[in-house]
């Protein structure tokens, strides 16, 4: 006759239900790796995960995916803790992908015990979560170099915690646009440029010279009629006003470095903070006057540039030095407003449009 089973006490009985109630794979393996318990989960997920295979050695099992783990169970030191953190092996079946989620303990010196779960779900989302925090924030990116160049805020959201504000401006633009073009260049001065080729940005059909001109029946030509200089003036007060509402007329005077990037000063007294700060500021701070001549006193020499015309050197001997548009444009105001003009240039030839 068989003998009769071991009675065993009811505490260990329940932790036999325990074990092989648990949801997650419980595995107890020695220091060589020889498994000696393991509950039907775990051999569900094993079976699942690499096929009919090895399931007596813990090393051999996992030598494919976590060569490895037989030298992290060797390095460690301390009489207890966690080896490996819920690791995650992929691995594609007929079915689905698969991710198998393992963790490794040591409870005594000789006994370490793993942790088995099917983790598919749980990545899956995670990485879909993560998939689509980089799509926002590639977004995000792109929309913060929209609104910087469009002028407009933009709502703000945060995923953790969840708020969702709307942002400041991102800009202010100050000046006084056309000063130049305004106050320094000659009068009845036509552009060197051709009509077509005089268009400010032209963000749309509408907003080019052609457009302009033939919704005020002004005469135009791509090519054959100069362009005056007081249509396009107009023409660009015009699209100022059209696309550059916000423009404060005001100067910035001065510049400097602050903590959160630069402080700047206006001509009203008003002072603010940028973090970035563009200058277009235009020519006229670039006059050239070749040093040789500068200890000229003050009535006797002048740039181009201050001269809208040159009525005020009538009856007069003016001498232009240079070979470009402006001095070929002041020489001839000068002789039609009855100056005696001589130009002195350093080339054999002037070219001119």
């Amino acid at each position: 006759p068989m003998p009769p089973a071991p009675a065993h006490s009811a505490e260990f009985e329940d932790l036999l239900d325990f074990v092989y109630a648990v949801p997650e794979g419980l595995l107890r393996f020695r220091r060589d790796g020889q498994i000696d318990m393991l509950n039907p989960v775990a051999v569900n997920l094993l079976m699942s995960f690499f096929g009919a295979g090895e399931m007596e050695n813990i090393y051999d099992t996992f030598r494919t995916v976590a060569a490895d783990l037989t030298d992290e169970v060797a390095r460690f030191r301390r009489p207890r803790g966690v080896i490996v953190d819920r690791r995650h092996f992929d691995r594609a079946t007929p079915d689905r992908p698969f991710t198998l989620s393992l963790s490794v303990f040591m409870v005594r010196p000789d006994q370490f015990m793993a942790i088995l779960t099917d983790a598919t779900q749980s990545v899956a989302v995670m990485r879909q979560l993560q998939d689509s925090v980089r799509k926002l924030e590639e977004s995000n990116h792109l929309l913060q170099r929209a609104e910087a160049l469009a002028h407009i805020g933009n709502w703000r959201i945060a995923i953790d915690p969840i708020t969702v504000r709307w942002s400041d401006e991102t800009f202010r633009i100050f000046g006084r646009p056309m000063t130049s073009w305004r106050e320094s260049m000659p009068k009845g001065m036509m552009l060197k440029s051709d009509g077509f080729a005089s268009n400010l940005s032209a963000p749309d059909a509408q907003s080019t010279l052609k457009a302009w001109c033939a919704e005020r029946n002004v005469e135009y030509d791509d090519e054959y009629i100069p362009v005056p200089l007081s249509v396009f003036v107009e023409y660009s007060d015009w699209f100022q006003k059209r696309y550059v509402p916000t423009l404060e007329e005001h100067q910035v005077i001065s510049v400097a470095k602050s903590a959160r990037g630069f402080i700047l000063w206006l001509d009203n007294g008003e002072s603010l903070e940028a973090a970035n700060v563009v200058l277009a500021v235009g020519i006229p701070w670039f006059q050239n006057i070749p040093a040789s001549l500068r200890a000229l006193p003050r009535e006797m020499l002048s740039h181009s540039f201050g001269h809208r015309e040159l009525t005020q050197f009538s009856g007069k001997r003016v001498l232009v030095l240079g070979a470009g548009a402006s001095a070929v444009n002041a020489a001839v105001m000068a002789q039609q407003d009855g100056v005696d003009v001589a130009v002195v240039t350093r080339v054999p030839e002037i070219q001119f449009h």
